[in-house]
């Protein structure tokens, strides 16, 4: 955009918007995260040749499952696809992303206005972006914008030159020390060995290098960062409280990964284990909490919809979308279908409806949510199968595995570990489009439809081309998960499920998390002044946090914001802070692409 700026050629802020709607659908979708983006289908499918006779057996009796031998080729690789054994598995998981999409993203639709107009929720994301089209659309003349946003962009894409050069040249000095206990995207984790507060104290397990992340959350409410670093302190002080006591026996000698997840061990995590089993607190009680409180706040704007749907009055969303009553057909609709694609998957109806309200629902707008007013991914599955607290209630233990227990818990967990993985992605991705149209004032009912446009293109594509990327390398050279049998895939397996706590204790830390939430949240609407935000609760217990070492980083930007407003108040935050993060975050974004490309180079011609 730069060099068409610079040749004055005028690009407008709609056009900008389209192109920003587009590319989120097609990074989303059509990329994802680094190792697990080709999961479904290419991964799923690699599980047989790990899996034992039984469970090969009931996989082949899957209509979605390719051939054995189809699957053998994909492990070694080839030239010559048969895409005739692989459509039913393209047709399959294409559907999977369309059904969850439609279904995420027709909720969203409702809760537009309350969240972009009304409560004006941030999406630090979209904010960081706005910035850049700020830059191209503008008057030249806005130096103030301009130049904290040039002086964000140089330092951004020095700061990832820096650490490209360090992962291609083995001589190039490591100034972050990257090369040191550190995880591709710049999470930290705690050696014992050669760490004094390792070895001292129980929750200094990780911590983050992570610039995208400091980038983010200073763009977050105040609020939110200094409840995410002051429940952090408090954790902190209650576990080593607890040690003292006798808990968390031989943790300090281990590692910050392996005292965080405790390798599927309770009493060696500090994270899902007793005393506090904050990840129980946070991602059960607190999530439940969050959504109640959420429909609670917004119980008056919630009933006017219904009311206009069922009886007229104000018949069309105020951004002009479509009338309430197209928009709650569409939401029954597609909640019909995917209850129906779930059946079809062989999921009994009790667990597809688990996964409805509790996945596509409930999960879906809670992580929307922190995510709109932080940047922070807050599901994760990461840890012995948390995601699967409803099927308690709806889904007795088999004696043998089944395809209800396989496929409802690869939705649950393995849809959910990460956003690209399609359960939360939908409703992601269209708030985020309704966000950044709000900044630019264009039409929403265009970008939602160019949102629709984009996934039902992307989906296939994205699908085939992971068939196809893996046929061709190989599953050996491509980083991709399914590297075990099917049953173990993310946690689906009995011998998971029976590594949790007893079920009394994760029913009291859920209720826990659930009255600490509901109280934070009326105090805070009750009491203008008072400081501590319900979501910095849920995010600084979360497993995600946890295990992405994500605290300084609030620390951090909550220290900057905090001094920012403190100095040059609101002014000094919108001309100079806001732009600068912008420009920094575009700078560290273009270094990423251009890391890609020699990374891709590199890969095919090692230099």
């Amino acid at each position: 955009m730069y060099p068409l700026s610079r040749a004055k050629v005028k690009i407008s802020p709609s056009t900008l918007t389209a192109l920003y709607t587009v590319g989120l659908v097609a990074s989303l979708y059509g990329i994802g995260h680094y190792e697990a983006f080709a999961l479904f289908p290419a991964g799923f499918v690699r599980t047989y040749v790990f899996s034992p006779p039984d469970l090969q057996d009931l996989m082949m009796s899957w209509w979605w499952t390719p051939p054995p031998n189809t699957i053998d080729i994909m492990i070694r690789g080839t030239s010559t696809i048969d895409w005739a054994a692989w459509t039913p598995t393209i047709l399959f998981w294409t559907v999977y992303f369309y059904v969850f999409f439609f279904f995420t993203s027709s909720v969203m639709l409702v809760f537009r206005e309350r969240w972009i107009d009304v409560e004006k929720v941030p999406f630090p994301h979209t904010l960081a972006t706005y910035e850049t089209i700020r830059m191209v659309s503008t008057d030249s003349k806005e130096v103030k914008i301009k130049t904290p946003y040039i002086i964000g962009f140089t330092l951004g894409l020095v700061f990832v030159l820096q650490i490209l050069l360090v992962t291609v040249f083995p001589w190039w000095p490591d100034v972050y020390a990257w090369r040191v206990n550190t995880s591709p995207q710049g999470c930290v984790f705690a050696d014992p060995t050669t760490d004094t507060v390792a070895s001292t104290i129980v929750h200094w397990a990780k911590w983050s290098k992570d610039p995208l992340s400091f980038g983010m959350f200073y763009l977050a409410p105040l609020e939110v960062s200094f409840t995410v670093v002051l429940f952090t302190l408090i954790m902190m002080i209650l576990e080593q409280i607890a040690y003292v006591m006798g808990y968390y026996t031989g943790i300090l000698s281990l590692t910050g990964c392996c005292r965080t997840w405790g390798g599927n061990v309770a009493s060696n995590s500090f994270a899902w284990g007793p005393p506090f089993y904050w990840l129980y607190q946070s991602m059960i009680g607190g999530v439940v909490a969050s959504f109640v409180m959420m429909l609670y706040h917004s119980r008056s704007y919630l009933a006017e919809t219904i009311k206009a749907a069922l009886h007229g009055g104000l018949k069309t969303e105020k951004g002009g979308l479509f009338s309430y009553r197209t928009i709650y057909i569409m939401v029954i609709a597609s909640a019909v279908i995917l209850i129906g694609f779930m059946s079809l998957a062989g999921i009994d109806f009790g667990p597809a409806l688990a996964i409805l309200i509790v996945g596509a629902f409930v999960n879906m707008l809670v992580n929307a949510y922190i995510f709109g007013h932080t940047g922070f991914m807050y599901m994760n599955s990461r840890n012995v199968a948390w995601e699967h607290w409803p099927f308690y209630f709806v889904q007795p233990e088999p004696s043998n595995y089944t395809t209800d227990w396989i496929m409802s818990r690869t939705f649950m967990g393995s849809g959910m570990n990460h956003p690209t993985q399609g359960v939360t992605l939908g409703g992601l991705v269209t708030v985020q489009g309704f966000a950044m149209a709000k900044l630019t004032r264009t039409k929403l009912k265009d970008i939602y439809m160019l949102t629709v446009l984009s996934v039902l293109v992307a989906a296939p594509i994205a699908v085939i081309g992971r068939v196809y990327i893996v046929n061709l390398l190989g599953a050996g050279r491509v980083p991709i998960w399914g590297g075990c049998d099917i049953a173990h895939l993310c946690d689906n397996s009995f011998d998971v499920w029976h590594l949790a706590p007893p079920t009394e204790d994760i029913l009291k830390s859920s209720i826990a998390g659930f009255i600490i939430t509901v109280a934070l949240s009326l105090l805070r609407a009750r009491f203008i002044w008072w400081p501590i935000h319900p979501l910095g609760f849920l995010i600084a217990t979360s497993f995600s946090a946890m295990w992405f070492g994500s605290w300084n980083c609030f620390l951090a930007a909550w220290i900057v914001k905090w001094l920012t407003l403190k100095v040059g108040g609101r002014r000094a935050y919108e001309n100079y802070g806001a732009p600068a993060v912008g420009g920094f975050l575009a700078g560290v974004t273009l270094g990423y692409f251009i890391g890609a490309i020699v990374g891709t180079v590199r890969f095919f011609i090692p230099f």
